[in-house]
Protein backbone atom coordinates (compact mmCIF):
# COMPACT_ATOMS: atom_id res chain seq x y z
CA UNK A 1 0.00 0.00 0.00
CA UNK A 2 1.12 3.54 -0.70
CA UNK A 3 0.91 4.55 2.95
CA UNK A 4 2.88 1.59 4.30
CA UNK A 5 6.10 3.20 5.51
CA UNK A 6 8.60 2.96 8.30
CA UNK A 7 10.54 5.74 9.96
CA UNK A 8 13.69 4.02 8.69
CA UNK A 9 12.57 4.44 5.07
CA UNK A 10 11.71 8.07 5.74
CA UNK A 11 15.07 8.63 7.41
CA UNK A 12 16.93 7.13 4.45
CA UNK A 13 15.05 9.44 2.10
CA UNK A 14 15.93 12.41 4.31
CA UNK A 15 19.63 11.52 4.37
CA UNK A 16 19.78 11.20 0.58
CA UNK A 17 18.15 14.61 0.16
CA UNK A 18 20.29 16.13 2.90
CA UNK A 19 23.58 15.11 1.32
CA UNK A 20 22.43 16.06 -2.17
CA UNK A 21 21.44 19.60 -1.18
CA UNK A 22 24.14 20.65 1.27
CA UNK A 23 27.36 22.21 0.00
CA UNK A 24 29.18 24.20 2.67
CA UNK A 25 28.33 21.63 5.36
CA UNK A 26 30.17 18.91 3.43
CA UNK A 27 33.38 20.95 3.35
CA UNK A 28 33.40 21.82 7.06
CA UNK A 29 35.10 19.81 9.80
CA UNK A 30 32.39 17.60 11.30
CA UNK A 31 32.93 16.18 14.77
CA UNK A 32 32.41 12.43 14.59
CA UNK A 33 31.62 11.81 18.26
CA UNK A 34 29.59 14.56 19.85
CA UNK A 35 30.23 15.20 23.57
CA UNK A 36 26.50 15.79 24.01
CA UNK A 37 23.77 13.28 24.68
CA UNK A 38 20.09 13.88 25.21
CA UNK A 39 18.06 17.07 25.07
CA UNK A 40 20.07 20.27 24.66
CA UNK A 41 19.44 23.97 25.08
CA UNK A 42 20.83 26.83 23.01
CA UNK A 43 22.88 27.99 26.02
CA UNK A 44 25.26 25.03 25.72
CA UNK A 45 28.78 25.93 24.61
CA UNK A 46 32.17 24.31 24.81
CA UNK A 47 35.73 25.19 23.83
CA UNK A 48 37.80 23.67 21.03
CA UNK A 49 41.56 24.11 21.30
CA UNK A 50 43.27 25.10 18.07
CA UNK A 51 46.79 24.21 17.01
CA UNK A 52 49.23 25.71 19.54
CA UNK A 53 51.59 28.50 18.50
CA UNK A 54 55.24 28.83 19.58
CA UNK A 55 57.35 31.96 19.36
CA UNK A 56 60.86 30.61 18.78
CA UNK A 57 64.30 32.18 19.10
CA UNK A 58 67.68 32.03 17.29
CA UNK A 59 71.29 31.23 18.18
CA UNK A 60 73.31 28.25 19.48
CA UNK A 61 71.78 28.47 22.95
CA UNK A 62 68.07 28.42 23.59
CA UNK A 63 65.49 28.14 26.33
CA UNK A 64 62.21 26.23 26.35
CA UNK A 65 59.47 28.16 24.59
CA UNK A 66 55.96 28.48 25.89
CA UNK A 67 53.21 27.04 23.73
CA UNK A 68 50.32 29.49 23.51
CA UNK A 69 46.97 27.78 23.14
CA UNK A 70 44.01 29.43 21.49
CA UNK A 71 40.44 28.24 21.80
CA UNK A 72 37.24 28.97 19.95
CA UNK A 73 33.75 28.66 21.34
CA UNK A 74 31.43 26.10 19.78
CA UNK A 75 27.83 27.21 20.26
CA UNK A 76 24.85 24.86 20.26
CA UNK A 77 22.02 26.10 18.04
CA UNK A 78 18.27 25.67 18.41
CA UNK A 79 16.90 22.44 16.89
CA UNK A 80 15.54 22.64 13.36
CA UNK A 81 12.30 20.77 12.74
CA UNK A 82 9.98 19.96 9.91
CA UNK A 83 6.70 18.41 11.10
CA UNK A 84 3.66 17.45 9.10
CA UNK A 85 0.25 15.85 9.60
CA UNK A 86 -1.71 13.88 7.04
CA UNK A 87 -4.68 11.58 6.72
CA UNK A 88 -3.61 8.10 5.55
CA UNK A 89 -6.54 7.96 3.11
CA UNK A 90 -4.78 10.64 1.06
CA UNK A 91 -2.28 8.03 -0.02
CA UNK A 92 -4.88 5.31 -0.45
CA UNK A 93 -6.60 7.59 -2.97
CA UNK A 94 -3.25 8.34 -4.64
CA UNK A 95 -2.34 4.66 -4.99
CA UNK A 96 -2.29 3.59 -8.59
CA UNK A 97 -2.84 7.11 -9.91
CA UNK A 98 -0.55 8.89 -12.31
CA UNK A 99 1.21 10.75 -9.51
CA UNK A 100 1.84 7.61 -7.38
CA UNK A 101 2.86 9.69 -4.37
CA UNK A 102 4.58 8.16 -1.38
CA UNK A 103 5.37 9.67 2.00
CA UNK A 104 9.04 9.88 1.01
CA UNK A 105 8.33 11.77 -2.21
CA UNK A 106 5.50 13.98 -1.07
CA UNK A 107 6.74 14.99 2.37
CA UNK A 108 10.19 13.77 3.36
CA UNK A 109 12.18 15.17 0.44
CA UNK A 110 10.80 18.72 0.80
CA UNK A 111 11.10 18.43 4.61
CA UNK A 112 14.78 17.49 4.39
CA UNK A 113 15.37 20.22 1.80
CA UNK A 114 13.76 22.76 4.15
CA UNK A 115 15.98 21.72 7.06
CA UNK A 116 19.24 21.71 5.10
CA UNK A 117 18.45 25.11 3.57
CA UNK A 118 17.82 26.64 7.00
CA UNK A 119 20.85 24.88 8.51
CA UNK A 120 23.21 26.17 5.82
CA UNK A 121 21.76 29.68 6.08
CA UNK A 122 22.32 29.66 9.84
CA UNK A 123 25.87 28.31 9.49
CA UNK A 124 26.81 30.74 6.70
CA UNK A 125 25.50 33.73 8.68
CA UNK A 126 27.45 32.54 11.73
CA UNK A 127 30.65 32.31 9.65
CA UNK A 128 30.01 35.65 7.96
CA UNK A 129 29.66 37.39 11.32
CA UNK A 130 33.18 36.34 12.29
CA UNK A 131 35.34 36.69 9.17
CA UNK A 132 37.59 39.76 8.83
CA UNK A 133 40.32 38.86 6.33
CA UNK A 134 39.21 39.84 2.86
CA UNK A 135 40.21 40.33 -0.77
CA UNK A 136 38.39 41.57 -3.84
CA UNK A 137 36.69 44.74 -4.99
CA UNK A 138 32.93 45.30 -4.75
CA UNK A 139 31.36 45.19 -8.21
CA UNK A 140 34.30 43.32 -9.80
CA UNK A 141 33.46 39.98 -11.43
CA UNK A 142 35.43 36.82 -10.76
CA UNK A 143 36.07 36.20 -14.45
CA UNK A 144 39.86 36.46 -14.60
CA UNK A 145 42.70 34.33 -13.30
CA UNK A 146 43.99 37.06 -10.96
CA UNK A 147 40.55 37.75 -9.46
CA UNK A 148 39.81 34.08 -8.81
CA UNK A 149 43.29 33.31 -7.49
CA UNK A 150 43.67 36.34 -5.18
CA UNK A 151 42.29 34.53 -2.14
CA UNK A 152 44.64 31.62 -2.79
CA UNK A 153 47.59 34.04 -2.92
CA UNK A 154 46.48 35.53 0.41
CA UNK A 155 46.25 32.00 1.88
CA UNK A 156 49.90 31.45 0.98
CA UNK A 157 50.89 34.80 2.48
CA UNK A 158 49.06 33.87 5.69
CA UNK A 159 50.74 30.43 5.74
CA UNK A 160 47.57 28.36 5.74
CA UNK A 161 48.66 24.74 6.34
CA UNK A 162 49.57 23.19 3.00
CA UNK A 163 48.25 19.83 4.14
CA UNK A 164 44.70 21.20 4.36
CA UNK A 165 42.30 21.18 1.41
CA UNK A 166 41.23 24.60 0.17
CA UNK A 167 37.59 25.35 -0.66
CA UNK A 168 35.92 28.22 -2.47
CA UNK A 169 32.21 28.88 -2.11
CA UNK A 170 30.61 31.30 -4.56
CA UNK A 171 27.20 32.83 -5.15
CA UNK A 172 25.40 31.43 -8.22
CA UNK A 173 26.08 34.70 -10.09
CA UNK A 174 29.80 34.58 -9.31
CA UNK A 175 29.87 30.90 -10.26
CA UNK A 176 28.25 31.85 -13.57
CA UNK A 177 30.87 34.56 -14.12
CA UNK A 178 33.62 31.99 -13.58
CA UNK A 179 32.02 29.52 -15.99
CA UNK A 180 31.45 32.24 -18.61
CA UNK A 181 35.20 32.79 -18.87
CA UNK A 182 36.50 30.26 -21.45
CA UNK A 183 39.97 30.19 -19.88
CA UNK A 184 38.71 29.55 -16.35
CA UNK A 185 35.97 27.12 -17.39
CA UNK A 186 38.33 25.04 -19.53
CA UNK A 187 40.66 24.56 -16.57
CA UNK A 188 38.07 23.03 -14.24
CA UNK A 189 38.67 19.46 -13.13
CA UNK A 190 35.27 17.95 -12.42
CA UNK A 191 34.41 14.80 -10.52
CA UNK A 192 31.51 13.23 -12.41
CA UNK A 193 30.08 11.56 -9.30
CA UNK A 194 30.11 14.78 -7.28
CA UNK A 195 28.57 16.70 -10.18
CA UNK A 196 25.65 14.27 -10.21
CA UNK A 197 25.19 13.84 -6.46
CA UNK A 198 26.03 17.27 -5.04
CA UNK A 199 23.87 20.23 -5.97
CA UNK A 200 26.01 23.29 -6.74
CA UNK A 201 29.30 21.44 -7.21
CA UNK A 202 31.56 23.19 -9.77
CA UNK A 203 34.79 21.20 -9.63
CA UNK A 204 38.39 21.86 -8.63
CA UNK A 205 40.49 24.66 -10.06
CA UNK A 206 44.11 25.47 -9.33
CA UNK A 207 44.71 24.93 -5.61
CA UNK A 208 40.99 25.02 -4.74
CA UNK A 209 40.21 21.33 -4.25
CA UNK A 210 36.48 22.01 -4.40
CA UNK A 211 34.47 24.94 -5.68
CA UNK A 212 30.70 25.16 -5.32
CA UNK A 213 27.87 27.64 -5.59
CA UNK A 214 25.40 28.44 -2.82
CA UNK A 215 22.66 31.07 -2.94
CA UNK A 216 22.78 31.58 0.85
CA UNK A 217 25.90 33.78 0.89
CA UNK A 218 24.78 37.19 2.19
CA UNK A 219 25.18 40.61 0.63
CA UNK A 220 26.26 43.39 2.99
CA UNK A 221 24.89 46.90 2.47
CA UNK A 222 27.16 49.54 4.01
CA UNK A 223 26.06 53.06 4.87
CA UNK A 224 29.45 54.27 3.64
CA UNK A 225 30.48 54.53 0.01
CA UNK A 226 32.95 52.02 -1.39
CA UNK A 227 36.54 52.79 -0.34
CA UNK A 228 35.53 55.46 2.18
CA UNK A 229 38.71 56.85 3.77
CA UNK A 230 39.26 57.47 7.48
CA UNK A 231 42.08 58.32 9.89
CA UNK A 232 42.99 57.15 13.38
CA UNK A 233 42.52 60.09 15.78
CA UNK A 234 42.54 60.94 19.49
CA UNK A 235 44.58 57.97 20.65
CA UNK A 236 46.93 55.44 19.10
CA UNK A 237 45.74 51.84 18.80
CA UNK A 238 47.66 49.90 21.43
CA UNK A 239 48.42 46.25 22.23
CA UNK A 240 45.25 44.26 22.93
CA UNK A 241 42.95 46.92 21.49
CA UNK A 242 39.42 45.96 20.50
CA UNK A 243 38.32 49.52 19.64
CA UNK A 244 39.64 52.21 17.30
CA UNK A 245 38.75 55.91 17.11
CA UNK A 246 38.32 56.97 13.49
CA UNK A 247 37.70 60.32 11.78
CA UNK A 248 35.76 59.90 8.54
CA UNK A 249 35.47 63.72 8.07
CA UNK A 250 32.38 65.87 8.51
CA UNK A 251 30.88 64.63 5.24
CA UNK A 252 30.07 61.32 6.98
CA UNK A 253 28.61 62.93 10.14
CA UNK A 254 25.57 61.17 11.57
CA UNK A 255 26.03 58.03 9.47
CA UNK A 256 26.10 54.59 11.08
CA UNK A 257 29.17 52.45 10.61
CA UNK A 258 27.53 49.04 10.63
CA UNK A 259 28.40 45.72 12.17
CA UNK A 260 30.01 43.89 9.26
CA UNK A 261 31.89 46.82 7.72
CA UNK A 262 35.39 45.65 6.70
CA UNK A 263 38.46 47.85 7.20
CA UNK A 264 41.99 47.76 5.78
CA UNK A 265 44.79 49.92 7.25
CA UNK A 266 47.48 51.68 5.24
CA UNK A 267 50.05 48.95 4.55
CA UNK A 268 52.93 51.46 4.67
CA UNK A 269 52.18 51.88 8.39
CA UNK A 270 50.79 48.57 9.64
CA UNK A 271 50.78 45.21 7.90
CA UNK A 272 49.22 41.88 8.77
CA UNK A 273 51.34 39.06 10.25
CA UNK A 274 50.90 35.38 9.42
CA UNK A 275 50.94 32.23 11.56
CA UNK A 276 54.74 31.90 11.46
CA UNK A 277 55.27 35.55 12.49
CA UNK A 278 56.24 36.73 9.00
CA UNK A 279 54.94 40.12 7.92
CA UNK A 280 52.74 39.96 4.81
CA UNK A 281 52.61 42.64 2.10
CA UNK A 282 49.00 43.50 2.99
CA UNK A 283 47.63 46.08 5.36
CA UNK A 284 46.19 44.96 8.70
CA UNK A 285 42.48 44.16 8.41
CA UNK A 286 39.59 44.09 10.85
CA UNK A 287 35.81 43.84 11.04
CA UNK A 288 33.38 46.17 12.83
CA UNK A 289 31.43 44.18 15.44
CA UNK A 290 28.77 46.70 16.52
CA UNK A 291 26.85 49.56 14.93
CA UNK A 292 28.33 52.99 15.72
CA UNK A 293 26.79 56.38 14.88
CA UNK A 294 29.40 58.95 13.87
CA UNK A 295 29.26 62.30 15.69
CA UNK A 296 28.80 65.72 14.12
CA UNK A 297 32.42 65.76 13.01
CA UNK A 298 32.30 62.26 11.45
CA UNK A 299 34.23 60.67 14.32
CA UNK A 300 33.32 57.39 16.00
CA UNK A 301 34.75 54.75 18.34
CA UNK A 302 34.45 51.43 16.51
CA UNK A 303 34.42 47.97 18.10
CA UNK A 304 36.55 45.61 16.03
CA UNK A 305 37.80 42.06 15.68
CA UNK A 306 40.43 40.62 15.87
CA UNK A 307 42.17 41.89 18.97
CA UNK A 308 45.24 43.84 17.82
CA UNK A 309 48.47 42.05 18.82
CA UNK A 310 51.78 43.55 17.72
CA UNK A 311 54.77 41.63 16.44
CA UNK A 312 57.00 44.37 17.88
CA UNK A 313 55.58 44.26 21.43
CA UNK A 314 58.04 43.87 24.31
CA UNK A 315 56.67 40.38 24.97
CA UNK A 316 54.95 39.56 21.68
CA UNK A 317 52.13 37.06 21.54
CA UNK A 318 52.61 33.92 19.50
CA UNK A 319 49.36 35.01 17.86
CA UNK A 320 50.69 38.45 16.84
CA UNK A 321 48.72 39.70 13.83
CA UNK A 322 50.03 43.25 13.18
CA UNK A 323 53.43 44.73 12.34
CA UNK A 324 53.53 48.51 12.78
CA UNK A 325 56.23 51.03 11.97
CA UNK A 326 55.64 52.27 15.52
CA UNK A 327 56.28 48.71 16.86
CA UNK A 328 53.76 48.72 19.68
CA UNK A 329 50.86 50.78 18.34
CA UNK A 330 49.08 52.09 15.27
CA UNK A 331 49.85 55.80 15.49
CA UNK A 332 47.44 58.71 15.28
CA UNK A 333 47.11 59.84 11.69
CA UNK A 334 47.22 56.33 10.19
CA UNK A 335 44.94 56.07 7.18
CA UNK A 336 42.39 53.30 6.68
CA UNK A 337 39.75 52.36 4.13
CA UNK A 338 36.27 50.90 4.56
CA UNK A 339 35.45 48.33 1.89
CA UNK A 340 31.82 49.45 1.45
CA UNK A 341 28.91 47.27 0.28
CA UNK A 342 29.95 43.79 -0.79
CA UNK A 343 28.74 40.33 -1.73
CA UNK A 344 30.28 37.60 0.43
CA UNK A 345 32.03 34.53 -0.98
CA UNK A 346 34.27 32.31 1.17
CA UNK A 347 37.72 30.80 0.63
CA UNK A 348 38.77 28.55 3.54
CA UNK A 349 40.30 25.34 4.77
CA UNK A 350 38.31 22.58 6.46
CA UNK A 351 39.23 23.34 10.14
CA UNK A 352 37.91 26.91 9.71
CA UNK A 353 34.33 25.74 10.28
CA UNK A 354 33.59 23.21 13.02
CA UNK A 355 30.20 21.49 13.09
CA UNK A 356 29.14 19.15 15.86
CA UNK A 357 25.84 17.40 15.26
CA UNK A 358 24.09 16.63 18.53
CA UNK A 359 22.40 13.43 19.59
CA UNK A 360 18.85 14.50 20.43
CA UNK A 361 18.24 11.38 22.52
CA UNK A 362 15.41 8.86 22.57
CA UNK A 363 11.78 9.65 23.29
CA UNK A 364 9.74 7.46 25.63
CA UNK A 365 6.30 6.17 24.85
CA UNK A 366 4.66 4.55 21.86
CA UNK A 367 6.57 6.62 19.29
CA UNK A 368 8.46 5.28 16.30
CA UNK A 369 11.88 6.91 16.09
CA UNK A 370 15.01 6.41 14.04
CA UNK A 371 18.31 8.30 14.03
CA UNK A 372 21.36 8.13 11.82
CA UNK A 373 24.73 9.79 12.31
CA UNK A 374 25.97 9.68 8.74
CA UNK A 375 29.39 11.25 8.10
CA UNK A 376 29.10 13.36 11.24
CA UNK A 377 25.57 14.62 10.54
CA UNK A 378 22.75 13.52 12.85
CA UNK A 379 19.15 13.36 11.64
CA UNK A 380 16.18 12.05 13.64
CA UNK A 381 12.76 11.04 12.33
CA UNK A 382 9.84 10.32 14.64
CA UNK A 383 6.28 9.24 13.85
CA UNK A 384 3.09 9.08 15.89
CA UNK A 385 -0.66 8.89 15.29
CA UNK A 386 -3.71 10.74 16.59
CA UNK A 387 -6.68 8.38 16.98
CA UNK A 388 -9.13 11.22 17.66
CA UNK A 389 -8.22 13.06 14.44
CA UNK A 390 -7.34 9.89 12.46
CA UNK A 391 -4.09 11.50 11.38
CA UNK A 392 -0.42 10.61 11.17
CA UNK A 393 2.32 12.90 12.43
CA UNK A 394 5.92 12.79 11.28
CA UNK A 395 8.70 15.01 12.58
CA UNK A 396 12.21 15.38 11.17
CA UNK A 397 14.71 17.14 13.44
CA UNK A 398 18.37 18.01 13.64
CA UNK A 399 20.50 20.00 16.07
CA UNK A 400 24.11 21.08 15.81
CA UNK A 401 26.78 23.34 17.26
CA UNK A 402 28.96 25.77 15.27
CA UNK A 403 32.50 27.02 15.85
CA UNK A 404 34.54 29.29 13.57
CA UNK A 405 38.27 30.00 13.35
CA UNK A 406 38.20 33.31 11.42
CA UNK A 407 41.97 33.26 10.90
CA UNK A 408 41.44 30.32 8.51
CA UNK A 409 38.83 32.03 6.29
CA UNK A 410 39.09 34.74 3.64
CA UNK A 411 36.03 36.65 2.49
CA UNK A 412 36.11 37.19 -1.27
CA UNK A 413 34.19 40.41 -1.94
CA UNK A 414 32.44 41.06 -5.24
Amino acid sequence: MANDYTVNSLLKAAIVEFFTELTLIQTAYRVKNSPYKGKLSAENTYQVRLMGQILGDTGYTTVPQNVEDKTITVEVQEPLNSTWEYNPSEFDRASGTEDGSTEEERYMRPAACDIVTRAEKNIIDFVNDNVYQHVGTPGTKLNSYSALDEANVFMHELEFPKSERKFLGLTPQNASDVKSSPYLNNNFNQNATKTILNDGYLGSWGEYKEMYSNNQFPKFESNLADATAGTIVTTAVGEGATTITVDFTVSEAGKTVKKGDLITFDKTVVKSVNKVKVTTPRGFQCRVTADTVLDGSGIGILNITPTVLFKGAASPSAYANADSTASTNIPIGTALTVLGSYQSNFAYIRPAIILDWCDMGKLRGNVEQSSNREQGVDLTVGADANLLQWANFVRTSTQYAIGVDPSAIILVAT
